[in-house]
């Protein structure tokens, strides 16, 4: 009994040091998607700490920063005003891993009635290949998942037994879910429909919640989205093909093949947690609409892993205890494997998404391409401009879609540089730093090569 209760706590720090460990030795630079969710953060946190707490909640509430909700953003601007410091630390980076640990408490709320699945449940979420690898990144995926969770159980909670309590909170989650990002609503919708047809009358009072949270965005907004909801909605690679890509990313890309063993024999055994119709309505209904969607992107997946592990979860529950802990450990081995070498992403995915494959979990990569060091040379310089001779592209294995003169230029800004930054030959006199970068093997990359000039009239 002593082992059971400190099982999980003990397993829980393991991870999270694991993670920390991996934050260490990993210096690469940030996706094209990640970074302009920073960007976002940013404005986020300049709003809170020159605006005050009032006006940060409303640009939350009601503001315009880009094609999605702003909950994320906010979040991550408000935690970033609380660590300081740049978004390359360890103490911005470790910010989605609360994500990963309040799915597991969703999922432990979901399979609260059966001791040892939820104990599994809850160690099964830590061990979800797409949760630690997304979370690994500021990405809104992680946000969403975790939402969705909590809304799934306190849906189902409320169900149970409907109190006012169960009521406000299940209202609450629906509506920081639908300001978390579009895909909650995409992915949570039949599921939700359900639970309110289920509660009939007493519905009202989370729909009420729910609405004055993320209404007033989507009725705002959203309204004039419309663009971007179209590009979602049409593409020229949907096929055959790409209607089996999701499916097979759930299993490949997803879970992993240790989890997805687990799955498959839990579909096979029909094991299935009490009130089992929400479930099932989560995990298929989602993937069925997920199959429709053009945007054939994996980490999409994400929101709806949760109600697979709480399968496998109730599935290894009736296994001995022997067979428990190896399964765990497989687990935990094929996370570790992603840490060591980089597993291929699902081939079926090329079809709906021709550009640079994302690899969330991966291999900590310290090659930053010397942009630390360049920026810790101009800062203590301070010329009077910088010239980059030349702007390389960042290869597509580093997931990035902005070239290096991109990340220098916004690394410097944040560093407090006010100088010029030009890719033209100087025109005016002070003292430059000539900056190109050789694209040459070197153990951390490609360097940049540097010369402080002096230009006069």
């Amino acid at each position: 009994m002593v082992w059971n209760r400190l099982a999980l706590p003990l397993g829980t720090l393991g991870w999270f040091l694991y993670s920390v460990a991996w934050f260490s030795y990993d210096s690469t630079l940030r996706d094209g998607d990640e970074d302009g969710h920073v960007g976002a953060a940013e404005i986020f946190r300049g709003i809170l700490t020159e605006d005050g707490p009032l006006t940060y909640l409303n640009a939350i509430w009601l503001g315009d920063y880009g094609d999605y909700p702003n909950l994320f953003a906010g979040l991550l601007g408000f935690w970033w005003a609380i660590v300081d410091g740049q978004p390359e630390d360890l103490g911005f980076r470790i910010f989605p891993l609360c994500f990963v640990l309040l799915t597991a408490l969703g999922v432990w709320l979901r399979l609260r009635h059966n001791p040892t699945a939820k104990l599994l449940g809850a160690a099964f979420v830590l061990l979800l290949p797409m949760g630690n690898g997304i979370c690994r990144h500021a990405m809104p995926e992680g946000l969403v998942m975790c939402l969705l969770t909590l809304t799934m159980a306190f849906g189902d909670m409320t169900i149970e037994r409907t109190t006012h309590k169960r009521l406000i909170a299940f209202g609450l989650f629906v509506g920081l879910g639908a300001l978390s990002k579009h895909n909650f609503i995409v992915l949570g919708l039949i599921p939700i429909v359900w639970f309110f047809w289920q509660l009939g009358r007493k519905s009202i009072i989370p729909i009420i919640i729910a609405s004055f949270i993320a209404g007033p965005w989507y009725f705002t907004v959203g309204l004039s989205k419309a663009a971007y909801v179209q590009s979602t909605l049409t593409s020229s690679h949907l096929n055959w093909a790409s209607l089996i890509a999701h499916p097979l990313g759930l299993v490949w890309d997803g879970l992993g093949p240790i989890l997805a063993i687990g799955f498959l024999t839990a579909i096979h055994r029909k094991s299935l947690p009490e009130r089992s119709k929400s479930i099932i309505l989560w995990l298929l209904g989602g993937l069925a609409v997920l199959m429709l969607l053009p945007k054939q992107y994996p980490r999409l997946l994400l929101p709806i892993l949760p109600a697979a592990i709480c399968m496998i979860a109730v599935w290894l529950a009736q296994c001995t205890r022997l067979f428990q802990i190896i399964f765990v450990l497989l687990g935990m081995a094929w996370i570790h494997g992603g840490t060591v070498i980089q597993y291929p992403v699902s081939p079926l995915y090329k079809l709906g998404d021709d550009g640079c494959p994302q690899h969330w979990l991966r291999p900590p990569k310290a090659a930053d391409f010397g942009l630390s060091l360049l920026t810790h040379q101009i800062i203590e310089t301070n010329p009077t401009g910088v010239w980059l001779t030349s702007d390389l592209d960042v290869p597509c294995e580093i997931q990035t879609t902005h070239g290096l003169g991109y990340h220098l230029e916004y690394r410097l800004r944040r560093h407090g540089y006010s100088g010029v930054m030009t890719q033209t030959p100087p025109d005016h006199e002070g003292q430059w730093l000539k900056v190109s970068w050789a694209n040459e093997e070197h153990p951390t990359g490609w360097t940049p090569q540097t010369e402080l000039i002096q230009v006069t009239d």
